[in-house]
């Protein structure tokens, strides 16, 4: 396994979608495609397995095989669970979503991964205080946001590059005389964070014309989010907003991670985040300034191409397009493509190399569907209310 996050998450994948008394018995339970093997189950469980009696493992998947019926189709969140193993066996628990035995063994991932990208722009002004209040209250397992530094460095939770006059408005300049007044049109990295807070970044969306804005919506530094989400049950997916095809709009990859990790460290978050980059040299920075932190290799058809300033220390040509031969390089964890760019085939073959899938950005309710469809372990969606929905309908289960 690349990291003992991973290794974890499957191991509570097993849990959940296994009974324990199959494995035990050593009886044929399929997970999906990836192998007990592949999912890293130590050789002494291997060896008392192979120690079983005969008598032991009929009656082991008798029990096992009386649990899983006895539990299957208890789609009610609210229901309670006749006893404890059953509940292990349906994978029931605590957390938004119902526990689910629909074909979901497709998935690495215990529990589908709903992610409220830039916190529900769909719903909120995108990655503001109201937006990821709100995907916690109605239970995301995923807050995702983007991070850009500011001149003096503070980790600024913001997607673009500089200011854009679509979203954010002047207010007043920090000093009457501040030459580099007005502050829309410059680079988040060209200004301070006070000079960024007096912007004021509520304006309506074209294409979210049904969100909701706040009067005033002032850009927020990544400790506010981890604070204010900690004590939730919920994930965080970080990603990193580094310009590899302009290099100067943004800071160093390694400017991002002496400035992220140590915030993730201190208050004890690096197994619940991942940190995600289209820039690919960013990827091996993360793992050797913490080792437990899951990386996650965005891509676009047009990053993942012949001669792309985005892919790090992998060429394109050299490993014939073949996406896990990149992962295998970066030692990244995870895959997370531009979601039209997603079938069966390509999450089938990337779970047999046990890299989970989590497609970005699908609005549209067919493509939710379709999507699911396809065995990927989670979703980015600016709509997280209706993919709730929908896993809600298909009994999958999305606690964090």
């Amino acid at each position: 396994m690349r990291s003992t996050t991973r290794s974890s998450r499957i191991a509570r994948y097993f849990a959940a979608t296994v009974p324990a008394a199959l494995i035990l018995a050593g009886c044929s339970a399929n997970p999906g495609p990836t192998s007990v093997t592949d999912a890293g189950i130590p050789d002494n469980v291997e060896s008392a397995i192979a120690g079983r009696g005969e008598k032991d493992m009929r009656d082991g998947a008798q029990r096992a095989d009386e649990e899983w019926h006895g539990t299957k189709g208890r789609h009610d969140r609210d229901d309670e669970p006749s006893d404890d193993h059953a509940a292990e066996a349906a994978g029931a628990g605590a957390g938004a979503g119902a526990a689910s035995t629909e074909a979901t063994a497709d998935r690495m991932t215990e529990t589908f991964d709903l992610q409220a990208h830039r916190g529900g722009r769909g719903e909120n002004t995108e990655e503001s205080r109201e937006a990821f209040q709100h995907a916690l209250d109605m239970g995301v397992t995923t807050l995702e946001f983007d991070i850009v530094l500011s001149k003096d460095g503070v980790p600024v939770v913001w997607h673009d590059p500089d200011i854009k006059a679509e979203k954010c408005a002047d207010t007043e300049p920090v000093a009457k005389d501040d030459p580099q007044f007005p502050y829309v049109g410059k680079a988040v990295h060209d200004l301070t964070f006070e000079q960024l807070q007096t912007l004021n970044c509520n304006k309506a969306l074209a294409d979210f014309p049904d969100a909701q804005h706040t009067e005033d919506n002032r850009l927020l530094q990544l400790g506010e989010v981890l604070d204010m989400a900690k004590d939730h049950d919920v994930r965080f997916n970080i990603e990193t907003k580094i310009e590899a095809d302009d290099p100067a709009k943004s800071a160093t990859p390694q400017e991002f991670v002496d400035t992220i990790v140590p915030e993730l460290q201190e208050r004890d978050l690096v197994e619940r985040t991942t940190i995600q980059s289209f820039d690919w040299s960013s990827l091996p920075l993360v793992k050797k300034a913490e080792p437990k932190l899951d990386t996650v290799m965005l891509w676009s058809a047009d990053t993942w191409t012949s001669g792309s300033p985005w892919t790090g220390k992998v060429d394109y040509d050299d490993v014939d397009g073949d996406i896990a031969k990149a992962a295998e390089k970066l030692d990244a964890d995870m895959l997370s493509p531009e979601y039209s760019l997603v079938d069966a085939e390509m999450v089938n073959g990337a779970h047999e190399h046990n890299l989970p899938v989590m497609p970005w950005t699908a609005n549209e309710p067919d493509d939710m569907n379709r999507l699911i469809d396809t065995g990927v372990d989670g979703v980015i969606t600016d709509f997280p209310t209706a993919l709730r929905d929908i896993l809600n309908e298909r009994g999958i289960d999305y606690s964090a």
